[in-house]
Formats: C-alpha cells, structure tokens, sequence
C-alpha cells in the first residue's frame, strides 16, 4: 500500500516553522484581517498557533524549529521595516528630482532601476543587495545634494542603518537543520489537514492586501518557506522527493 502523500514539499521542522510565522504575522495584523473574515475573530488565530505549537512539540519531539523561526520573524520585521524608508525615499526623491536630468542616474547608481521593484515583491536577495548598493555609493556629496533637494537626512540614515543589519539576519536565518524521520500515515494526514487551513488563511490574506506585494508576501506559504532557506537548504533531510510543489 503506497504511503500517505504530504501535500507540501519541505520537511516537518520547515512546515511548522513556515505555519506558525504565517499565524503569527495574522496576529500582527489582527486588526485588518478581521475585516476580511468574521470567523477569525478572536480566538481563532491564538487557539491556531497553539495547535501548531502542541502539535510541533508532539511529533518532533522538541521545539527544533522555534530558533528558525524566531530568526524568520526577526528578518521579516528588518525587511518591511527597510522597504517602508526606501519607498519613502523613492517617492521622496521622485517628486524632488523630477525636473532634475540626473535623477534616472541617481537612481541607477543607488540601486533603485535595478533592485526596488523585486524588493517590494519580497526578494530578499534584491533587497539585501539595494540596502547594499545604497550604502556604498551613497557619498556624503551626494547625500548633500540630495537633502539640500529637500530629503529628509534621518531617511537616508535609517537606510544605512538597514544596510548594515540586514544581511546579518537574513544569513542567521539559515541554520536550523531538520532530521531524517518517519511519520504515519495518520500523522501526515494531521499535518496535512493544517497545510490546508494555512493555504486557505494565506490566500484570503493575500487577497485583503492586494495592491500590497510586501504584505502579501508574508501570507505566501510557499514564499515564507523560500525566505527559511526551503528544506532542501536549511530545514532538513525528510523531505519527501516526490510531493508536490508548495503553493
């Protein structure tokens, strides 16, 4: 008899990881998603999250994704944190510059004509590299030039801040690492059932921020694995090789 399929593709530990970080970013963001959904009405996202914790516990024996996660979140927050400066900056720098011819060049050479657009998306890589690319070749003659146009000095110092951190906590995020084991067919069916609930979450959730591409991005299951490392980088060797795609 063929064993019970899982309906994701990453280990245990990076499910339990990827599902708690969306219930938690719903918790965060209580507040606007009620509006979509009366039946998430408190309760129902902290009896979730206690559900994914007991269950994490009980069929992994330990906690063993609670440090990937952690790190997950702290990145998260780093990440929506910078995004939210750099578009100040860029509609910022748009309306001072509009009549300027050097304004495309700036923006090239700041990282922005090449980075921002995948950055908002949720590509923390692009992202990593803008901060990057910002920090660098953002010389105190061009900052000049640029408050003297009317930007706010505090903005492009809190971007550098981000540059410097950022990276750090996107690379600390790779390092909890799963462990080869096998599950029954009723626990895969659990587990199952939970991937289910966080697909349909994260779909209504996506839907109510439409329009915002970073938001949505820490509502995407299969977005929230990638931003872990997936499994087949940084969360573990139980990995079913022929399960289908996360979606």
């Amino acid at each position: 008899m063929a064993a019970l399929a899982r309906k994701f593709s990453c280990s245990m530990a990076v499910f339990f990881t990827a599902a708690i970080t969306i219930v938690k970013q719903c918790i965060l963001n209580y507040d606007e998603l009620i509006m979509k959904r009366k039946k998430w009405e408190n309760p129902y996202f902290p009896n979730l999250l206690t559900k994914l914790q007991e269950a994490e516990e009980r069929i992994l024996g330990t906690d063993s994704s609670k440090a990937l996660r952690d790190k997950t979140l702290a990145v998260q927050t780093e990440q929506s944190g910078a995004l939210d400066f750099l578009s100040e900056f860029y509609a910022d720098f748009c309306d001072d510059f509009k009549d300027d011819p050097a304004k495309n060049e700036i923006l090239k050479v700041l990282g922005f004509t090449g980075h921002y657009s995948k950055s908002q998306k949720g590509n923390q890589v692009e992202l990593d590299t803008l901060l990057k690319q910002f920090n660098k070749n953002m010389t105190p003659e061009l900052e000049k030039t640029i408050i003297d146009k009317g930007m706010d000095a505090e903005i492009i110092a809190s971007i550098k801040a981000f540059a410097s951190t950022f990276g750090d906590k996107n690379t600390d995020q790779e390092t909890a690492k799963g462990s080869r084991k096998e599950y029954t067919a009723e626990t895969i069916n659990e587990v199952n059932g939970y991937y289910t609930t966080i697909i349909g979450i994260g779909t209504a959730a996506r839907n109510k921020f439409k329009g915002n591409p970073q938001k949505q991005a820490m509502f995407s299951f299969a977005k929230t694995v990638k931003a872990i490392g997936k499994a087949q980088t940084s969360g573990g060797t139980d990995t079913p090789p022929a399960a289908p795609p996360a979606k």
